[in-house]
């Protein structure tokens, strides 16, 4: 998935800090390449609303989605695959626990749990 934004640092440090990598940068926008969702928020980027929106109404993603809800900014990849894990019923109720606590769904915490363990070891990059 590719994003390209507007040039903001607040936002290319928060996008490196999820495995983007930086493709190009000029003086007006930044390219950056990942596999990961990734919620910003107008507090995160210390932006206004009407500053927010024209910065997320800038923004392109290509092989994936993005949607602002309100001061969040969803980016995200087009999920088309499906994985089935059989776990027993103790490592399904800590899963559940653990989502709860992070207010995600069971599904957000495991794949960004798989991914980021992925990304950690460097083998998909």
């Amino acid at each position: 998935m590719r994003v390209t934004a507007p040039k903001n640092e607040t936002f290319k440090k928060l996008m490196s800090e999820v495995a983007y990598r930086i493709l190009k940068e000029d003086d007006f926008q930044t390219v950056l390449e990942g596999m990961f969702s990734v919620e910003v928020s107008s507090e995160d980027l210390k932006m206004r609303p009407k500053e927010f929106k024209r910065f997320c109404d800038a923004v392109i993603v290509e092989d994936g989605k993005k949607v602002r809800k309100g001061n969040l900014l969803i980016i995200g990849p087009y999920r088309t695959r499906q994985l089935r894990v059989r776990l027993s019923d103790e490592e399904y109720e800590k899963l559940k626990q653990c989502a709860k606590m992070r207010m995600c769904s069971l599904s957000f915490l495991f794949r960004g749990t798989l991914l980021s363990a992925i990304a950690k070891r460097r083998e998909l990059w």
